[in-house]
């Protein structure tokens, strides 16, 4: 785990004010906790769109201005690609959630995850996970203070985008959220060990909780997907027991067995498939017939698993994980299809994702692990998105 990342000397000047246009109070949050854009003790000037909690400890969401954004590159943690393919977003270690048009390579936002620490020393939060609506007009992301967050995107986001949901867990960072297909429902889970279920609207309502991944072991929930149809929720924990649940009937279904700590699952497209990134002493990617249950493939990997993702057409699967290269599975021989090496990252690979039209893949993690952007077809790195721009 990394320290938190502060900035000596600088506080935060606590004021009541009125609530701006531009970042919506959240659930739980009344306008009488907002307070001014303030200045710290160094004179520079918070950004004008800021928010600052009254409580210490409380996050909130930032937008940095260009002096005191630092200009390193990500530690990316989490990739999500919209729907349509333009916009990546990428959250990291570095405390900061990021966009880029796919395209330009352009960055188009930076947010980072502030609070008032001891000694009212400015500290930040990790981005643990992201995810875009399946419609493309949210952003969610589960961050280290045991909130998810959501930002509505429009039409003019390089200029505006506002937090319009923040939503509590009761402890623990959250590691992992999903999307339902038709957007419907959010599902997140973390160091608690449970997951929670939201109904999404114009309000965000809590329908339940999905226990069973045991509170002994290590991280609790590593992962998260929905099945296409969104009848069936699919759970990794750090117990290693990959779960399915029914989240109309609220209850576990089903549940696989892996060797090792689970970091990531994944749907087959058709959703006959369950894939897995099992990581520990037996280092390996685990398929499962969804139906039968039957344990189809087993993959030996040189370094522990951390992401896996079908390819929309179902034919590859991606992992990647503690080491310097994604191996792309083919489905129909088995077999190896290409290997993309990226360099040796300190902390390895996080992440890992195929753009919708299967073309493309983004891999990202570690402590340089900017996200790069890959050819499927033939294994060519195109882009690295860096602070600065497209790389090279």
């Amino acid at each position: 785990m990394m320290p938190d990342k502060h900035k000596s000397g600088s506080t935060l000047s606590l004021r009541l004010a009125h609530c701006t246009n531009w970042l919506l109070a959240m659930a739980l949050t009344s306008c009488s906790s907002l307070t001014t854009p303030a200045t710290d003790t160094v004179g520079n000037q918070t950004p004008t769109d800021m928010i600052t909690a009254v409580e210490p400890n409380e996050v909130i969401a930032v937008e940095p201005n260009q002096e005191e954004f630092d200009a390193n590159d990500q530690a990316v943690r989490s990739i999500s690609i919209s729907p349509d393919g333009k916009f990546l977003a990428a959250g990291g270690h570095d405390m900061t959630l990021r966009m880029w048009d796919m395209d330009t390579c352009k960055l188009l936002k930076v947010i980072e995850l502030r609070y008032v620490g001891s000694e009212d020393k400015l500290r930040y939060s990790d981005v643990m996970s992201v995810a875009f609506s399946p419609d493309g007009k949210h952003l969610a992301a589960g961050i280290r203070d045991r909130t998810v967050r959501i930002w509505d995107l429009n039409p003019m986001f390089l200029l505006r985008v506002k937090e319009s949901k923040k939503l509590d867990t009761s402890q623990g960072g959250i590691r992992a959220i999903a999307w339902s297909p038709d957007g419907n429902y959010l599902a997140a889970g973390g160091h608690e060990k449970l997951i929670r279920l939201w109904r999404m609207g114009e309000s965000a309502h809590e329908v339940g909780t999905l226990t069973g991944h045991p509170d002994h072991f290590g991280y609790g929930v590593n992962s998260l997907a929905f099945e296409p149809r969104g009848h069936i929720l699919l759970s990794g924990g750090s117990d290693g027991m990959v779960r399915l649940w029914d989240i109309h009937a609220m209850k576990q279904i089903k549940q696989f067995e892996a060797p090792d700590d689970v970091l990531g699952v994944a749907f087959s497209p058709d959703g006959k498939l369950v894939a897995a990134a099992a990581s520990g002493h037996e280092s390996s990617v685990l398929i499962w017939d969804l139906e039968t249950g039957k344990l189809l493939h087993r993959f030996q990997v040189r370094e522990d698993p951390w992401a896996v993702a079908f390819s929309p057409s179902g034919k590859l699967l991606a992992s990647n994980g503690n080491g310097s290269s994604t191996i792309l599975w083919d489905m129909a021989t088995v077999k190896v299809k290409q290997e993309l090496v990226e360099g040796d990252y300190a902390g390895g690979l996080r992440a890992v994702k195929f753009t919708p039209d299967g073309q493309f893949l983004v891999t990202g993690g570690g402590s340089q692990g900017t996200p790069h952007l890959w050819d499927v077809a033939t294994g060519k790195l195109l882009k690295v998105f860096r602070q600065s721009g497209c790389m090279p």
